[in-house]
């Protein structure tokens, strides 16, 4: 049996949405008890009038949100949790996930969830493991220029153990080349600490400055923890 929507989201766009991904709607004989469906024509009549004022859509192409999605999923973070961090039902993300086209204010609250999780990994095996079999690269795989290009494709990490040590030496010797993500790091660590700064590690790199940054920080969190790990040893 489908449980009813929480009370506090009948007569909300979100009711609206628990009805779309399975929750019957009352049986009211054409009329509209809870609420629901006038809030959504509301929305929709809301949104018609925001873009005539704009004088443009509200709505973006999705892959840069689809990526997002599917690059957090890919470090733990299921669809599912994703959705109850975003205020949804928990099935929305994997419908968001499957459009080509998204509200632009759904597209900023994606990008913002992508921006805080992106480099923490999640605890999610099974999110993991399904990331892993359908394809969807992590976050690493990324650069934040490239991520909401469609026509871009991702530099998909390997493990420690493919890493390309000779490509990492040529970037630290001056070359410029596009690096996986373990190489991207090694090849950072080794830049930074000769003082070079984030926006010439990015160029030999094929990277952006964000990324260099987010990968060199997220370096330097995990060695803190190491140490108080040591430390309390």
């Amino acid at each position: 049996m489908t449980a009813d929507p929480p009370p506090d989201r009948c007569g909300t766009e979100l009711g609206y949405q628990d009805h779309l991904a399975g929750v019957p709607f009352p049986e009211d004989n054409g009329g509209d008890p809870c609420g629901c469906r006038r809030a959504h024509a509301a929305k929709r009549a809301d949104y018609r009038r925001r873009r005539y004022l704009n004088h443009s859509p509200l709505s973006v192409d999705a892959t840069g949100t689809r990526r997002r999605l599917q690059a957090l999923a890919a470090v733990g973070w299921s669809l599912a949790e994703q959705s109850r961090r975003l205020g949804w039902h928990e099935s929305t993300a994997h419908r968001v996930a499957s459009r080509q086209w998204v509200w632009v204010e759904t597209a900023e609250k994606v990008r913002g969830l992508y921006d805080e999780l992106a480099m923490t990994p999640g605890t999610n095996r099974r999110a993991r493991n399904d990331a892993a079999r359908k394809g969807w690269p992590p976050p690493l795989a990324w650069s934040d220029e490239e991520i909401d290009d469609p026509d871009a494709t991702p530099a998909v990490p390997v493990d420690d153990g493919g890493l390309d040590e000779l490509a990492v030496e040529h970037v630290i010797d001056g070359a410029t080349m596009r690096l996986t993500g373990p190489e991207l790091l090694a090849a950072a660590i080794v830049l930074n600490g000769r003082g070079h700064d984030y926006a010439l590690i990015a160029a030999r790199c094929r990277s952006d400055v964000a990324t260099v940054r987010r990968v060199l920080n997220t370096a330097q969190q995990r060695a803190i923890r190491e140490a108080a790990k040591r430390r309390a040893a």
